[in-house]
């Protein structure tokens, strides 16, 4: 019989189970509505030390630091101003 018993208690805690209702997603924007640009800084293989940043647009390379920065602080900063004039420039065109 404490068999039969213990059983049934977990059906009945499986039929109550209640999976956890989904989040709402944090981005809300629609699609276009957001630059696609990205930015990374990264060691300078030619010049150990020093910093270079990259702006990527989607998964593609789409402009680079010239100079190379002693610090990365420094090349983040840069790539803040490009990435800024770049985002205007496209604001611009919508």
């Amino acid at each position: 019989m404490a068999i039969r018993d213990r059983s049934r208690t977990s059906l009945n805690r499986r039929r109550n189970f209640v999976l956890a209702a989904m989040a709402a997603l944090p981005h809300s924007a629609g699609m276009g509505e957001d630059h696609q640009f990205t930015v990374r800084v990264e060691p300078d293989s030619s010049r150990p030390g020093r910093f270079r940043w990259a702006l990527f647009k989607a998964t593609q390379a789409y402009n680079r630091s010239e100079m190379s920065f002693s610090t990365k602080r420094e090349a983040a900063q840069e790539a803040a101003k490009v990435l800024d004039k770049r985002i205007a420039a496209w604001q611009a065109l919508r």
